[in-house]
């Protein structure tokens, strides 16, 4: 039987112990990835696209998914998918613009853009976890 506790209306419940547990360790582990990019910012900048590690492009993948969260719920904007379009179009005038000075479809153009995405999607979510788990918030 399903049973109503009766709170008012735009309130939440504490957080169990567990829901906690997880907010820290998602926390720490996008702190950890941001930190662990700090000094990394060379490899995207310098190296061919091809030679860059495949471990790098997949927390790229994984944070441009995320993109999009950091602005609907970070910053309270219902914009949807349009951060993550507004990238990619970010992105294809920094391909355009590394094609017409360097020669070549990737550099540090691109590069720097790929990884002030990344530490920003990271650095955001490991501190919304963060407070989240120390100050017992539902999100």
């Amino acid at each position: 039987m399903l049973e109503n506790n009766f709170v008012e209306k735009g309130t939440f419940t504490r957080l169990t112990t567990e829901k906690r547990a997880i907010r820290l360790t998602f926390g720490v582990a996008f702190m950890a990835y941001f930190v662990w990019q700090l000094p990394g910012y060379d490899v995207l900048l310098t190296r061919d696209f091809l030679l860059i590690p495949w471990g790098k492009w997949i927390g790229v993948v994984i944070l441009f998914y995320f993109f999009s969260d950091v602005f609907n719920i970070g910053f309270n904007r219902r914009w949807g998918r349009w951060p993550q379009y507004a990238f990619l179009l970010l992105l294809g005038a920094a391909v355009a613009s590394d094609w017409f000075l360097f020669g070549s479809l990737w550099g540090p153009p691109e590069g720097g853009l790929v990884y002030l995405m990344q530490q920003f999607t990271a650095l955001s979510i490991g501190i919304g976890f963060l407070s989240s788990a120390f100050l017992a918030s539902p999100g």
